[in-house]
């Protein structure tokens, strides 16, 4: 970067603002079958994110969420669920702090469950909700948590 671009970068005190959002995608598959709560998981960055039209947060950079809540698949048709948190983006060697989240379900089977707890408690146990899943390749969109100041360092 030039020396006059960096003057004009300083002069106009760019700041990426808390809530900016960043678009992110799952990198693999999640759900309550291979991952209980604390499990972390990667994401990336779906699109470029710019501020004041200078690239901030490249595409494809890595980031990273945890699975903050999970709850198997149960009898009776009770459908499994994971409660999921975005933590951070890297960027430079620099975490950025995201806000964000969200729950996904499994399918329930409570209906065929009921029917069949008039035959026996036991058959009834023996049917199982879905489990929760959050397949590989899933938007998802994380808010910078607080503003950031941009230095010449960190804005291309």
């Amino acid at each position: 970067m030039s020396l006059i671009a960096a003057l004009v970068l300083a002069a106009e005190g760019l700041v990426m603002e808390a809530g900016t959002p960043v678009p992110l995608v799952t990198v693999g598959e999640v759900s309550t079958k291979t991952h209980r709560q604390g499990d972390r998981f990667d994401l990336e960055v779906s699109r470029d994110v710019l501020v004041g039209g200078h690239l901030v947060i490249p595409k494809g950079a890595r980031g990273l969420a945890e699975v903050a809540r999970h709850r198997a698949r149960g009898p009776f048709g009770k459908a499994g669920m994971l409660e999921v948190r975005l933590l951070h983006v890297e960027v430079g060697g620099r975490k950025v702090r995201l806000d964000g989240g969200g729950e996904h379900k499994g399918a329930s089977a409570a209906v065929p469950a009921v029917a069949t707890g008039v035959i026996t408690a036991a058959l009834g146990s023996a049917i199982l909700g879905k489990s929760a899943r959050i397949p590989a390749g899933t938007e998802v969109v994380g808010f910078v948590h607080r503003d950031l100041p941009l230095s010449v360092g960190n804005v291309d």
